[in-house]
């Protein structure tokens, strides 16, 4: 085959047939199969992330994706607002005089955002991947975070392999740039001199010499680093959805990592159209919406193995109760009694999302029928969990904001908003959602 046959997406597919695929997808995946840049290395780097990927899928097909690849997703929609800001400064090229030192010096500055900003989180998919088939994957933060891109780089290199997609980096060069200061990068006729400097006494100095077109030439392997891994991740996505889409803790991670806010709205109002279906159906009797709708929490429930036993309605109270099973827990450890409450309002979030505003109130019960005994219990307002649903308040506002209770007496939660917001910021993981207090 000929190059453009084998960058055809129709011919990378390992489960999917592609004619089950619309034209408009295809011609998606064309469209970044075919970005300009050097389509002999973006071959080679295609099949070979590809086969990479796959040979993880071999070990444990689910793990690999809710581990691995779904939140390397989600890393890599992260960096959407660096890779629209390194776009705009490539079309600022031109206001520059052709090789006077601003226009080098505006590359430069371009070579050093790609590698930090994207290079280095783009090619954690990589090191994660052979991380996995080896045994020592933790998880996508520890892989992200845990090493530089120079380690990374050098961590890949070592298995000989993947050689066209690397070779727009230089440490040396990075280091440089990175401290460039008043010797890091000068630049002298048409050529750039990047110096790594030792901070010893004397300092010791590593000189790499470019010209503007060695310049111009690695920042163009860089961006075929980016576009090769961004084009297999969404071969391999497609490749891979029919397993994504019938293993539901896949979707939800899937959800969690990979979807924006306005993608959750969308699913939540389709959820809701067929919802309302049962709520507002005039024909139907209120105790024959109630009992349907129970089914439906019961099915979805089952779903996030999430075990339920019971659920009764009081009018006079307009609330809907739930009971659950009573787990094993120290009454007498706070951190036990928070970690278990933390639970509970998982039950009234999905209640609340399948009713909305057939009830006033929410509550969950630990029951231990068998001994006639009650554990923890939990009490929300459908104004509070509605809030939840909308993205403006978190789990730790349902804690703090509702009625609790350990063994039938009224307990306080109280949440160090101002602790928790430090703890989020020196936090790797994006912070909740939370109410304005």
């Amino acid at each position: 085959m000929n190059i453009f046959e084998l960058l055809d997406p129709k011919n990378l597919f390992f489960f999917t047939d592609h004619q089950s695929l619309t034209e408009k997808d295809i011609s998606v995946l064309r469209g970044l199969f075919f970005l300009p840049g050097d389509l002999q290395a973006r071959t080679s780097n295609t099949y070979g992330l590809l086969c990479l990927m796959h040979d993880c899928m071999k070990i444990d097909s689910a793990r690999f994706l809710k581990t691995v690849f779904i939140p390397w997703v989600g890393i890599k929609a992260k960096t959407k607002v660096h890779r629209s800001r390194i776009m705009d400064e490539f079309s600022r090229v031109g206001e520059f005089e052709e090789g006077s030192d601003a226009d080098k010096a505006h590359l430069v500055n371009i070579y050093r955002s790609i590698v930090s900003d994207l290079f280095d989180p783009y090619i954690t998919l990589v090191v994660a991947c052979y991380q996995f088939k080896t045994g020592n994957y933790k998880d996508i933060d520890d892989t992200n975070a845990s090493m530089g891109e120079r380690n990374k780089t050098e961590y890949i290199l070592a298995r000989k392999e993947f050689l066209e997609l690397l070779k727009g980096y230089n440490p040396q060069v990075r280091n440089a740039i990175s401290h460039s200061g008043s010797h890091g990068v000068t630049y002298k006729n048409n050529n750039i001199i990047f110096r790594e400097i030792s901070r010893n006494t004397p300092p010791r100095v590593n000189i790499v010499t470019w010209s503007k077109e060695t310049l111009e030439q690695k920042i163009m392997w860089l961006f075929e680093c980016i576009i090769s891994i961004e084009a297999s991740e969404n071969v391999f996505g497609i490749d891979c959805q029919e397993q994504i889409l019938t293993d539901f803790d896949l979707f939800l991670g899937f959800i969690l990592h990979c979807s924006d806010h306005t993608t959750r709205e969308e699913l939540h109002a389709k959820f809701n159209i067929r919802m309302n279906n049962i709520r507002n159906n005039d024909s139907l009797p209120s105790e024959t919406k109630i009992e349907t709708l129970s089914k439906v929490l019961f099915y979805n429930c089952a779903l996030r193995k999430m075990p339920i036993l019971s659920s009764s309605t009081s009018e006079e109270r307009a609330e809907l109760r739930l009971e659950i099973p009573k787990v094993n827990t120290d009454f007498s450890e706070d951190e036990e009694i928070l970690n278990r409450l933390l639970q509970l309002p998982r039950y009234s979030i999905l209640a609340f999302t399948i009713f909305e505003d057939l009830f006033e109130r929410f509550s969950v019960v630990e029951v231990d029928k068998s001994e006639n005994l009650s554990g923890l219990a939990i009490i929300i307002s459908g104004n509070l969990l509605r809030l939840y649903c909308e993205e403006k308040a978190g789990l730790v506002d349902l804690i703090n904001d509702s009625v609790s209770f350990c063994e039938g007496k009224k307990i306080a939660v109280e949440i160090d908003f101002k602790k928790l917001e430090n703890f989020e910021d020196h936090s790797l993981n994006e912070p909740f959602p939370r109410l304005l207090r």
